[in-house]
């Protein structure tokens, strides 16, 4: 299976980043006084980590340690942009960059791992992979409501990776058990219930909203998809019209005829009724 993760190269010994010892060490010798500055240590300390070779068992201890700073830069930056008056500065600009940089790179910390699992290239049990597919469902879902806040473009190779993952769970039965998550209201959540949840938030259009309401859409869609059923068989529609989405594919959810979706082998039907 494909994703879109960096080259792992092997880690020295020495490494600060080998090893969640020395990353809680690391953690706890930043000071959290100048912003700028522990935002700087934290990613570029992300960076240096997902590009290292090493243990899943490592890797997943030491992206669960991260995530309490990593939020903490995102409650900071979110007042840089959010409910500003468009167009931005220069200086806003740059922390939204860095605020979607960062998100990226919580995603891809956990994308290692299910790249890994899927290829046979590290020991990474169902316990480690489940809760992997789950975080890197959680960051990229987030990644799209602040593209969808700023206007701007998700990155290219999004949607592959996010239909990507949710097959392998779907492929593994892992895709309906439950996750516990500290970050979100409900506490826990499914894989399925995070690939719907960004399905249907892209079928809102998000980036056609204004930023209150692309916030408030974003949290109502934990109560919305409950009404909602996806299946990868096609599901009988009246009108010979499917919410679907290509998980072959780089794209996003869309509308499509059964003309459409002939030539197509893998697909997600997405029915709404319910929801209406």
């Amino acid at each position: 299976m494909k994703l879109h993760i960096p080259e792992q190269i092997p880690a020295d010994r020495d490494d600060t980043f080998n090893h969640p010892r020395k990353v809680k060490k690391w953690l706890g010798e930043l000071k959290q006084a100048n912003m700028g500055d522990f935002t700087r240590q934290i990613y570029n300390g992300l960076m240096q980590m997902n590009r290292q070779a090493m243990p899943a068992k490592y890797r997943i201890e030491s992206m669960e340690m991260l995530r309490d700073a990593v939020r903490y830069i995102f409650t900071q930056l979110h007042k840089h942009f959010i409910n500003r008056t468009l167009p931005l500065p220069d200086k806003s600009l740059k922390i939204i960059h860095l605020n979607q940089a960062l998100l990226g790179e919580m995603a891809i910390g956990y994308k290692i791992m299910i790249f890994e699992a899927a290829n046979d290239l590290n020991k990474v049990d169902s316990k480690t992979l489940l809760i992997s597919c789950e975080r890197a469902l959680h960051y990229m879902a987030e990644l799209l409501l602040r593209s969808g806040q700023i206007y701007a473009d998700i990155p290219k190779g999004f949607w592959w990776d996010v239909h990507r993952i949710y097959v392998l769970a779907l492929n593994n039965n892992l895709h309906q058990k439950s996750v516990k998550d500290a970050e979100i209201p409900q506490k826990a959540v499914t894989v399925e219930d995070y690939y719907k949840q960004i399905l249907m938030f892209s079928l809102a259009r998000p980036h056609a909203l204004r930023q209150s309401d692309a916030d408030r859409v974003f949290k109502a869609m934990p109560d919305w998809i409950k009404h909602v059923n996806i299946s990868t068989k096609p599901l009988p529609a009246k009108l010979n019209r499917y919410y679907c989405s290509r998980l072959d594919s780089d794209l996003p959810p869309n509308c499509y005829s059964e003309e459409d979706l002939k030539d197509v082998n893998q697909i997600c039907t997405i029915e709404t009724l319910g929801l209406v």
